[in-house]
């Protein structure tokens, strides 16, 4: 079950958490995987899912694996229509702060919650001219 405090968030009935393996995905949810790349030696991986349900609403997840661990998730909203950048980050810190609680700390481009094992945020990021804008909800482990 997924639990954004303990770093869980599951997909299709399996759990993934901070002890997670690229194996692990590997095994279990290869079906659902939409893309993938894993090195020869599976020590570094990128996972991307869509439409992944995660308490009440639906996202596309990215996974990436250095060195054999999990490092990071990224949750971008799979909502209808076509708002900007600025619009998914409300409705991200709106569902973050329902989910979990105020956030420890706050600006105008990000929210973060810190807990024991992992961290949460969401986090918008202004075109600056090297890239474009972008806007997600990370899992930090």
């Amino acid at each position: 079950m997924t639990d954004l405090k303990k770093g869980i968030i599951e997909i299709n009935g399996f759990e993934i958490n901070a002890k997670t393996t690229v194996n692990d995905i590997i095994n279990n949810l290869i079906d659902f995987c939409a893309f993938k790349i894993v090195s020869e030696d599976a020590s570094d991986a990128f996972f991307r899912f869509e439409n992944v349900k995660l308490i009440d609403r639906t996202f596309k997840a990215k996974m990436y694996f250095y060195r054999s661990r999990l490092s990071h998730i990224e949750l971008f909203s799979a909502c209808g229509g076509k708002p900007s950048f600025e619009e998914l980050f409300e409705e991200d810190c709106a569902w973050l702060r329902n989910v979990l609680g105020e956030p420890t700390k706050a600006g105008s481009n990000g929210v973060v919650y810190v807990f024991d094992a992992v961290q949460v945020g969401a986090t918008l990021r202004e075109c600056d001219g090297r890239t474009g804008p972008d806007e997600y909800i990370g899992v930090q482990y």
